[in-house]
């Protein structure tokens, strides 16, 4: 995904939890995270072959960090990072059945970015369970490579699978946030205070949920 697509979905992650969750994020921080490996032409290469590890390591750092106070900038930044390496994960650009050259690279990118903007206001969400969140860094990345194995059995090699793409990301990052939040807090987050039925919300993963 291109910077300015990975901008507009951190716009969508970093609203989606603090309005649920009610949860202070600094958001320029985050937003900084989701840019910031595009900006470093060092940095771990966006593939899920290559940066799984790298993924593996940050959501292990973050989760096993206790703290009880509200977001730092470091933390608001590194969640960024990693939404980051999740939002190419579920790029079809970024996937092992593209193999075209680099421009047709960023001319598929730059098409995903105008399909979100034509279809972002028709995604539908649905509550999510607190029994979902994922409790520990193994069951995150358990639950990365799962969903990302379900995303590959959905796309093709001549596909454009722009949807996929879209609510896998959204959907998975959500999710993979909001998990590694309660293990930050040390369970500072009390569920038992909320509605069941109105506990946070995520994108489905599935392109059926457009309209």
């Amino acid at each position: 995904m291109n910077i300015l697509m990975h901008w507009q979905l951190a716009r969508v992650i970093c609203k989606s939890i603090e309005k649920e969750l009610n949860i202070h994020i600094n958001k320029i921080s985050f937003l900084y995270g989701n840019i910031k490996p595009d900006l470093q032409p060092g940095s771990v290469p966006h593939y899920k072959h290559a940066a799984v590890e790298f993924v593996r390591g940050e959501i292990e750092k973050l989760s096993e960090h206790q703290e009880t106070g509200r977001w730092s900038k470091q933390l608001s930044e590194r969640m960024g990072v990693i939404t980051h390496y999740l939002s190419d994960f579920f790029c079809y650009a970024h996937s092992e059945f593209f193999r075209d050259e680099i421009v047709e690279h960023y001319l598929y990118e730059f098409r995903l970015m105008s399909h979100f903007w034509k279809k972002k206001k028709r995604l539908k969400t649905q509550n999510v369970h607190h029994s979902e969140l994922l409790t520990s860094p193994t069951k995150i990345l358990d639950y990365i490579v799962e969903r990302h194995e379900r995303y590959l059995d959905l796309i093709t090699e001549d596909s454009a699978p722009f949807e996929e793409d879209i609510v896998h990301a959204v959907g998975v990052n959500i999710l993979v946030c909001v998990s590694i939040l309660s293990l930050y807090f040390d369970q500072g987050i009390d569920w038992s205070e909320w509605d069941e039925n109105s506990l946070f919300y995520r994108y489905l993963p599935s392109a059926n949920q457009w309209s």
